[in-house]
């Protein structure tokens, strides 16, 4: 694979994206784009907007699509072209998919692989309840850690892994970005991953879906 492809992963809550992506960022020439990550960040501030959107994750709601759009073209603006991209947390609804599309092709870039980790719902909410994240620097935690592993950070739960937050998010993943999926399958460009599996097992099984040593 082209050293420098264009990604989208994929998978509910507690899929283990986040662990998957560290993997492909030392094997391939590409610069992350992880909206949640920049949205966590934007809520630790006292701004209107920030409350909002506190309010939008403690529903298990998705952030409105203007402000997902703001958020993509500004992070796109800054990677260098000769360098690609891997998407985490967007795009999650087929009208943030077409505008991903053209927001790609005004920089001359196209979406290579969309990669899905499957996982069942019942191991999706015992990790979700498990989960813990770095309070500095939000790195996801293995549940062994006591510290993160990044920084050293303290960890912390994150605000919407509570059980009425966690169903929440999977029932709009199943009828909002699930349906996403198919979207891309139609296109050629998803690959299944079993998410179900110890994360050096999904690891292998990407690497060698990618063709990736």
């Amino acid at each position: 694979m082209n050293p420098n492809p264009n990604l989208i992963i994929f998978g509910p809550p507690g899929a283990g994206k986040d662990t998957q992506v560290e993997v492909l960022l030392k094997k391939l020439d590409i610069v992350p784009i992880e909206t949640g990550a920049i949205i966590r960040d934007m809520v630790k501030s006292d701004s209107k907007i920030a409350e909002e959107i506190k309010n939008t994750i403690a529903r298990g709601d998705l952030v409105n699509d203007s402000l997902m759009e703001a958020i993509i073209k500004d992070k796109l603006d800054e990677v260098p072209t000769e360098r690609g991209t891997i998407f985490d947390g967007f795009p999650r609804t087929i009208k943030q998919a077409e505008t991903l599309h053209v927001l790609l092709s005004f920089v001359g870039r196209k979406i290579d692989k969309v990669l899905f980790l499957d996982v069942p719902e019942e191991v999706l909410i015992e990790r979700l309840t498990q989960r813990k994240i770095c309070g500095s620097c939000g790195k996801t935690a293995f549940p062994h850690e006591e510290r993160c592993s990044q920084c050293g950070g303290e960890l912390v739960k994150r605000i919407d892994d509570n059980i009425e937050s966690i169903k929440a998010r999977i029932v709009n993943y199943r009828a909002k970005t699930a349906p996403i999926i198919a979207f891309y399958e139609k296109r050629g460009l998803i690959f299944k991953i079993n998410g179900n599996q110890k994360p050096q097992d999904v690891t292998s099984e990407l690497l060698t879906g990618l063709g990736i040593d």
